[in-house]
């Protein structure tokens, strides 16, 4: 599974036992999911890191135990077994998973004498007094990974025996509150995904542009990935889905941008490349609404597009306006309007149309679920999914609340996920499915209760 001589080795992390790890989820704030089967997400930054390492000319290997489904204790034999053991580790973290990713990186370094382990990911600079908490952790990469990577590896591979102790550690002197970001995204190598032709996922992802202008409250992407959209040139983003075509013979490519169409222009320059290249590799994105208008779906679904990715939340207006999803009643009628004009012109040209909705939102309310319900039953979505709120540290609704109560209210949340889920059944599209509004309204109370 690794070159028995690689100088450094990045991971992504074992599950915490009977859950699925997604570290690069919600802008890298991550999510986990309570089942050893859930969907996740191929490991782009570390695919990403590997490839930046190599063309430094630095030996690099990626172990993706999540992937390959490695246990706590087989990981770490497999680092340890290596004839020459790695000098530089790299633990992948996130605030979700940051628990486990913290127990397993502190038996690598009891597990490797001598080696150097670090931490990283978009969102390690939220979990930093956990980090610090343990002793024999010293070393962690702030901010985005790809900003300084090379030259921290270089650094620990040249024997700079200085801990890492600080979030401020870059290539560069930075203020306070102020992270590492990649400014020119064309400059950064294509990812290292392995073997030619040997692809162990059933898709691959690209992140052709970073960042959300926006500014929902609730949201982690800001949190990760900054508040500033930076995008790729559309030949660039282009050249590397002919190179995961022809490479990794992968048909199919899921675009991690979280606000990918927020650039309407770059957009049509991006399709009118694929056409003109000849791509051909079915695609999938996600954005805000309002940024999918007929035209633009057209043109998405000739150069390959299968599925968008609407993020509906709530169809509340109160709680719209609340969490700065919209700014003016104005906007709110457009946002509505956007949702099922998306919808129903991605259903013109043959691209799925998954609708997410979120439940849990402090102050919603069983009359908000149930208005959002018949509004999403009315536009009639491919798919419909129902997340539950979490309560992400850095975002600007953050609040520490009693574990006690976020237990009680989670139970009730789930069982009104399953709930909606029943409801929204995607196989019988024409069956209107009902929740009883008394089952719907008792759950709701038991949630707000369970609050306290």
């Amino acid at each position: 599974m690794l070159k028995r001589t690689t100088r450094i080795v990045l991971v992504n992390p074992p599950s915490a036992e009977g859950t699925t790890a997604n570290r690069e989820g919600a802008g890298g704030l991550g999510t986990v999911v309570r089942s050893r089967s859930a969907f996740f997400y191929p490991p782009y930054t570390i695919a990403l890191l590997v490839s930046q390492l190599r063309r430094a000319g630095l030996d690099a290997e990626g172990l993706d135990c999540v992937g390959k489904k490695l246990s706590f204790e087989y990981a770490l034999k497999l680092l340890a077994e290596h004839t020459n053991r790695p000098e530089l580790v790299g633990v992948q973290t996130s605030v979700m998973s940051a628990a486990a990713d913290i127990k397993f990186a502190t038996a690598v370094v009891r597990s490797l004498p001598g080696a150097r382990v670090f931490l990283f990911g978009a969102s390690v600079h939220l979990v930093l007094d956990k980090i610090w908490s343990v002793p024999e952790l010293k070393y962690v990469l702030a901010g985005e990974p790809e900003a300084s990577i090379v030259s921290f590896s270089k650094s620990c591979l040249n024997g700079d025996s200085t801990p890492v102790r600080s979030v401020k550690h870059a290539t560069q002197q930075i203020g306070p509150g102020e992270l590492p970001r990649v400014q020119e995204l064309d400059t950064l190598p294509f990812p290292a995904w392995g073997p030619p032709g040997k692809l162990r996922y059933p898709f691959l992802t690209v992140l052709s542009s970073r960042g959300c202008p926006l500014r929902c409250t609730y949201c982690p992407y800001v949190v990760g990935l900054g508040g500033r959209l930076r995008s790729q040139s559309p030949p660039r983003t282009v050249e590397e889905l002919l190179h995961i075509r022809n490479r990794y013979l992968c048909r199919h490519v899921i675009f991690r941008d979280p606000v990918f169409a927020a650039d309407r222009e770059r957009v049509i320059l991006l399709t009118d490349e694929m056409r003109r290249r000849n791509v051909h590799v079915s695609w999938e994105c996600e954005s805000r609404p309002e940024h999918f208008d007929p035209e633009l779906l057209k043109l998405m679904a000739q150069a390959g597009c299968r599925r968008i990715k609407i993020g509906v939340e709530t169809v509340s207006e109160r709680l719209l306006l609340r969490y700065r999803r919209v700014e003016s009643h104005e906007e709110y009628q457009h946002y509505l309007h956007s949702i099922g004009e998306a919808v129903a012109a991605a259903r013109k040209h043959n691209i799925g149309s998954d609708v997410f909705i979120m439940i849990g939102l402090p102050g919603e309310s069983a009359d908000d679920v149930e208005k959002t319900a018949q509004f999403i039953e009315e536009i009639k979505p491919s798919k419909v999914v129902v997340k539950i709120f979490e309560n992400y540290p850095g975002t600007p609704i953050y609040t520490k609340k009693d574990t006690t109560t976020l237990s009680a209210a989670y139970t009730n949340l789930l069982c009104l996920r399953e709930e909606l889920r029943a409801r929204f059944e995607v196989h019988r599209p024409q069956t209107r499915y009902t929740l009883v509004p008394r089952r719907l309204r008792s759950l709701m109370k038991r949630l707000l209760h369970g609050r306290g």
